[in-house]
């Protein structure tokens, strides 16, 4: 009797809690916890003016993500991989909060 019971309920609470749409922090990588980094590096790629944008980036990026501690390697796998959109977003000056949400980063 206990058992069906506790079956049961348990059963009911994992229900219950499917039933709950997903936080929206949680649908971004990270929890957006890159979100202003992202941001940030596209700002300052627009304000270096004549650089050679490539080693800019790769270099900042592995500059500011240290600044992370823990989440030092988590950063650089997430920017590396938004990188190429980064890099375009600077180059054709595309809006850094369009960027950044595109590549769930925000």
């Amino acid at each position: 009797m206990f058992c069906k019971v506790s079956i049961l309920s348990i059963l009911g609470l994992i229900l219950a809690a499917s039933a709950f749409p997903p936080n929206p922090a949680v649908l971004k990588k990270s929890h957006g916890a890159f979100c202003h980094l992202c941001e940030d590096l596209i700002k300052d790629g627009k304000e270096a003016g004549d650089v050679a944008l490539d080693a800019w980036l790769d270099e900042e990026i592995g500059t500011r993500c240290k600044q992370f501690g823990i989440l030092a390697s988590e950063c650089l796998k997430e920017l590396k991989v938004a990188e190429h959109d980064i890099w375009e977003a600077i180059d054709q000056d595309i809006p850094e909060e369009k960027t950044c949400k595109d590549v769930e980063l925000c």
